[in-house]
């Protein structure tokens, strides 16, 4: 099974991405429709994904920062072993995406733009900027799937006899 395999550990959050922009691109004249009035609020779309971009590099960030400074349990273990750079590469990606994400959600929310034209160029930085999100989103569920396998295991207790 192609989902269980390193490239696609590697490579899907991308392709999700990229997914999402042809997607969009497709269903543009469909999805532009939806944001013409009374319809969808493209504002409410812009916040939310600042919002999510927010709090998610703040826990990418506190996971990346609890695995690098644990040294004991089996997450030291788990350090020693060759999966764990890739992990570390995976955990500081998508933390500095979704910081870059955040900031780049700034300009976005402040100018607001309408998209309810499928060919305006607000509507493909728009999409650009939402596939951009389906990637870092991807990259996030990437590090916190493979987080909680670290944190299921349980530590060993020691017997303090005395």
């Amino acid at each position: 099974m192609f989902w269980r395999t390193k490239a696609f550990e590697r490579l899907a959050p991308g392709a999700f991405g990229a997914l999402s922009l042809a997607a969009i691109a497709f269903f543009r004249i469909a999805i532009a429709s939806k944001f013409q009035s009374p319809g969808w609020n493209s504002s409410s779309l812009y916040s939310a994904v600042f919002n999510w971009a927010s709090i998610q590099s703040g826990f990418v960030f506190g996971i990346y920062g609890f695995i690098v400074t644990k040294k004991d349990g089996f997450a030291g273990v788990v350090a020693q072993s060759p999966s764990f750079d890739p992990f570390l590469t995976y955990a500081r990606r998508a933390y500095m995406l979704g910081f870059v994400l955040t900031f780049a959600s700034l300009p976005i929310m402040v100018a607001n733009p309408h998209i309810s034209d499928p060919a305006s160029v607000a509507f493909w930085v728009v999409a650009v900027w939402f596939s951009a999100f389906v990637w870092i989103f991807c990259a996030f569920l990437r590090v916190a799937f493979i987080f909680g396998m670290i944190a299921a295991v349980p530590d060993k207790r020691q017997n303090i006899v005395g």
